[in-house]
């Protein structure tokens, strides 16, 4: 009976270790393996089945480290790998023993490596006109297979190639640029094929074309032309990339004079007379630079006007001239006038100016200058006086031998004179003593006809006036008889006389001697 028992025991115990053995197992998932991008995360997990206490162990099946995170907990065991890298291309093995028995399961992993983005862009700085190069790369392919790039602007294919066994693929293609190009965009197509893989990849580029100012423009508020008062704004704009700076200046008489930089817009509150003219704007940056003009009217009435007459005292003779100027926009009418008896005599003067050649005594007197615009008028007045010299005889200068007479001169001027009188005589000059201006002759004679100089000097320079007098001679008549008279009366009266006639002869001698030929009186007063 005892032995019946163990030979039941032993039978059902190997019973138990034959099921057990046939029915241990192992899996291995993932049972498919696709191909693993780079970066990824693989997780190989080995399972046992119908063992309770199987140990596992990995491997790959070329000598190289397993690269991955192993974790086993009873009957699993995980191989990790976080991220995926190249070196991860491998097979690997998991080795399961459970007492006895081992059994193993084994996944080929593949790996690929495509990148996230394309690598677009332009060599160097896009300036209009000057070459440039765009490029697209596609970094890290793996592995090494067939990849299609595609350059394109717009619609435009620009380059495009097959590139096999590269792992950094590069296609350029050279460009210059337009302005029209700024702001289209530049494609990159990559499409990468691998067995039954197929990643695709598109890359965009904005292209920022680099171009000097142009199109520069001034504009005015509320106008170019204003009222003087009115606040005045420019403003000059300009395309550029890149942005353009502005310098403002305004025509002088000396050339451009530099009057505000770095800012766009120009203020001139309260606008001046002064503030007209011709304002440019200079829009640059590195690339070069446009300039814009603009004139700028400020409307005023007519202000400081001045009359000027030069010399405004005057000899009689001399050359005046009378100007008139006056600031005002627009423009003022200049009329120059006369002030006369019978009212203002407009004078024929030309931009503003009017020329007395000889001036007279009739050109001396007020001159006014009327400037006119359609905003107002202003008057200016002023004074021409001309010095004229007069020299005048009295009774006149034909006279009778032994008449008393006056010679004088008059000036008409602003400024005391001194007068010197002279006498030609036989082409020589005779200073009288005389330096007033008259003096007389007592009982004019032959010898005092002749011609006489006054010289005026004062302030003005000097002045010349002549005269020429006329002395008529005096006979003397015999009386005639009324009857005859006997020779005794004859002879007493002809004594008579011939003695009273030599007395006076005599009487007459002494005094022109003392007193008329050769000297003058002063006149105390005309006659």
């Amino acid at each position: 009976m005892a032995a019946r028992t163990s030979h039941l025991y032993f039978v059902l115990t190997l019973k138990f270790l034959l099921t057990t053995v046939c029915s241990f197992q192992i899996q291995l998932q993932p049972e498919s393996l696709p191909w693993i991008r780079v970066g990824q995360e693989l997780v190989l997990r080995c399972e046992s089945k119908e063992c309770p206490s199987p140990s596992f162990s990995w491997r790959t099946g070329i000598d190289k480290p397993l690269g991955g995170k192993v974790n086993t907990q009873g009957s699993v065991s995980t191989l990790t790998f976080s991220p995926v890298t190249r070196q991860n291309e491998n097979t690997f093995i998991c080795v399961a023993t459970c007492g006895d028995q081992k059994k193993q399961k084994s996944r080929e992993v593949n790996v690929y490596s495509f990148p996230d983005a394309l690598i677009l862009e332009t060599v160097g700085t896009l300036e209009v006109g000057k070459k440039s190069t765009v490029t697209c790369t596609v970094p890290d392919v793996y592995p090494p297979g067939r990849v299609e790039v595609k350059l394109m602007k717009g619609k435009t294919i620009l380059a495009e190639k097959q590139h096999f066994e590269e792992d950094r693929i590069t296609l350029s293609n050279e460009l210059i640029p337009t302005l029209d190009d700024s702001g289209q965009e530049i494609t990159c197509q990559a499409q990468f094929y691998i067995q039954k893989i197929s990643k695709s990849l598109e890359g965009k580029l904005t292209l920022q074309v680099l171009y000097a100012p142009r199109m520069t423009e001034i504009s005015v508020t509320p106008s170019a032309t204003v009222r003087e008062g009115q606040d005045l704004q420019l403003t000059c704009t300009a395309q550029s990339k890149p942005t353009a700076s502005f310098v403002w200046s305004k025509l002088s008489a000396q050339g451009w004079s530099l009057i505000a930089q770095n800012k766009s817009t120009l203020q001139l509150p309260k606008a001046q007379l002064t503030d007209s003219g011709i304002y440019r704007c200079e829009a640059n940056n590195r690339l070069g630079q446009e300039a814009k003009q603009v004139q700028i009217h400020v409307l005023t009435a007519p202000r400081n006007t001045h009359l000027t007459i030069s010399p405004s005292v005057v000899k009689e003779g001399q050359r005046v001239t009378i100007t008139c100027t006056s600031h005002s926009n627009p423009s003022a009418q200049i009329v120059l006038s006369k002030k006369t008896e019978s009212g203002q005599k407009n004078l024929h003067a030309k931009n503003g100016t009017f020329i007395i050649d000889a001036a007279q005594s009739s050109d001396e007197g007020q001159y006014e200058c009327e400037a006119r615009n359609d905003l107002g008028i202003q008057i200016q007045n002023t004074e021409l006086i001309v010095q004229v010299l007069t020299v005048w005889v009295h009774p006149s200068n034909l006279v009778n031998e032994g008449e008393n007479v006056t010679i004088g001169c008059t000036v008409h001027s602003n400024f005391s004179a001194n007068f010197t009188w002279k006498k030609m005589e036989n082409n020589s000059e005779t200073i009288l003593p005389s330096t007033n201006d008259s003096f007389s002759i007592l009982q004019i004679t032959q010898s005092d006809a002749g011609h006489y100089i006054v010289e005026v000097v004062n302030e003005l320079g000097n002045q010349t006036g002549t005269v020429n007098i006329h002395v008529n001679e005096t006979k003397l008549s015999a009386p005639i008889a009324e009857k005859p008279r006997g020779i005794l009366e004859t002879a007493c009266v002809g004594a008579s006389l011939g003695s009273a006639g030599l007395l006076l002869g005599m009487t007459y001698y002494i005094y022109r001697r003392s007193n008329c030929k050769g000297s003058y009186k002063m006149a105390t007063q005309q006659v």
